[in-house]
């Protein structure tokens, strides 16, 4: 899948100097990327759904916005505390159809 076509309900799933990172859209159209693993159960967010312009986790719902704070744990209900747990991110730009991660790595979506 090219950059250009990679829509903002979906998460992708690539590596990056050997890590698995989930890249998704927000809803203000930029890319971000996290650490492909929830903080709960260390699935893989990347499988999950773009809610918002924030990525849900497949397994419990762990919802999570583009600077990886944990924004909704269904669970837990109006007592979670937004921003008391973080996932990894990693810095990226979008650039002719690419993600390139400031550490240099080049990153095609296919």
């Amino acid at each position: 899948m090219r950059i250009r076509n990679y829509g903002a309900g979906v998460g992708k799933r690539c590596r990056i100097n050997g890590e698995w990172i989930a890249v998704f859209r927000g809803s203000d159209g930029k890319v971000s990327a996290l650490q492909d693993k929830c903080l709960h159960r260390t699935a893989q967010i990347s499988r999950g759904k773009v809610i918002d312009g924030k990525l849900q986790c497949p397994y419990h719902g762990w919802t999570y916005n583009q600077q990886g704070e944990v924004v909704h744990i269904p669970s837990m209900g109006p007592t979670f505390k937004q921003g008391s747990k973080c996932a990894r991110t990693y810095q990226v730009l979008e650039q002719d159809d690419f993600i390139i991660s400031l550490a240099m790595f080049l990153v095609y979506l296919h």
